[in-house]
């Protein structure tokens, strides 16, 4: 089994331990409450319906398991679909820095989660199928986010670069014949600039 799907195997078992902690510990104090149900009836009722909500978590948290036990048997499909992924998601983003490995690793994490459960063949709510494609759609919304980020940066960087040539070519030829006028340049300049800019 790969790295992949027995992460997501320990990750599910975990919960579904959680899960199945949080129901006995409902049980309990519905077995408390049950001595004392004359005296606190909405306390009883109460823990009755928490009980059936922690037993549809612990029924989905099932679920959840042993469709990814059945996906241990595709293993090498959606170890290979994460790895096709990743490599297309590299060619295009990759030497940009490691922030962008990050990136690419959550899309890809996400969007192999939402291929596994359509192709299930199981029965999902829309909640469900809903938040797994929130997941692939705000992965490649980060990616997309900061790849215009990281744009826009180099653009102002180059804007940046050639108002300082500008500048410096202006002031070698303006400031040594008409150093009034350059001075007024200067000034209208630093009005100009946000706050502590002319301070760099």
């Amino acid at each position: 089994m790969s790295d992949f799907v027995s992460d997501r195997l320990e990750r599910a078992r975990e919960n579904l331990n959680v899960q199945v902690n949080a129901l006995g510990i409902l049980s309990g104090l519905i077995v408390d409450a049950e001595q004392h149900i004359g005296q606190k009836p909405a306390r009883y009722q109460g823990l009755c319906q928490s009980y059936e909500r922690q037993y549809a978590a612990v029924c989905r948290a099932e679920e959840a398991m042993a469709r990814l036990e059945d996906l241990g048997d595709d293993d090498s499909y959606w170890s290979e679909r994460a790895q096709e992924l990743a490599e297309s998601l590299a060619d295009e983003y990759g030497q940009r820095g490691p922030q962008y490995d990050i990136l690419i690793r959550r899309l890809v994490f996400a969007e192999v989660n939402v291929e596994q459960l359509e192709k299930s063949g199981r029965a999902y709510d829309t909640g469900e199928w809903r938040s797994a494609n929130r997941a692939v759609l705000e992965a490649t919304q980060a990616l997309q986010k900061y790849t215009e980020s990281q744009k826009s940066e180099v653009v102002q960087r180059a804007q940046q670069s050639a108002m300082l040539m500008i500048m410096e070519i202006a002031e070698r030829v303006i400031a040594p014949k008409y150093p009034e006028a350059w001075a007024m340049v200067v000034d209208e300049i630093e009005h100009l600039l946000p706050a502590g800019s002319s301070d760099e």
